[in-house]
């Protein structure tokens, strides 16, 4: 009869919009985490490149509040830590605002450019509720806190 189909497809509108809602939050979601998935690709090749440039690192000097010159065997690494993100040697690394940048020597504070830095701290935000501390520490050796104590 005419009702029955009348019934019929206004129960069919129902299950074709629930399921059309449902694929939307899906699909919303599913961009959220590849948004997400990236930024922590990108966060996790910050951290291999800071890791292993101060592991190699014969000195480390703070240029200004926002770079540092890291001083290898061979080779010469500048970072930059701005609004715009992280550069390696004018190469991007990403492009997530950091704030809240520390280069300190010995726990103390240094505003004293061309000095030996020991530690490195920041915060990367990915969105405005994802924060990510990051910290790096150097351990120098006798002949580098000589030199550190003959710079001052």
């Amino acid at each position: 009869t005419l009702l029955e189909m009348v019934v019929a497809m206004v129960l069919s509108a129902i299950v074709i919009g629930l399921c059309y809602a449902g694929l939307r939050i899906f699909r919303e979601s599913r961009v959220r985490f590849e948004k997400r998935r990236e930024a922590m690709e990108d966060i996790s090749q910050i951290d291999r490149w800071l890791t292993k440039d101060f592991a190699q690192a014969m000195s480390i000097v703070k240029t200004s509040d926002r770079q540092l010159s890291i001083q290898t065997k061979g080779k010469k690494i500048y970072y930059t830590f701005s609004d715009e993100g992280v550069s390696r040697n004018n190469q991007p690394l990403a492009d997530f605002p950091i704030h809240e940048v520390e280069m300190k020597m010995m726990g103390e504070s240094q505003h004293v450019y061309g000095l030996l830095i020991n530690e490195l701290s920041f915060v990367i935000q990915v969105e405005e509720e994802d924060h990510y501390p990051c910290r790096y520490l150097k351990k120098y050796g006798a002949k580098a806190m000589m030199h550190i104590e003959n710079q001052e």
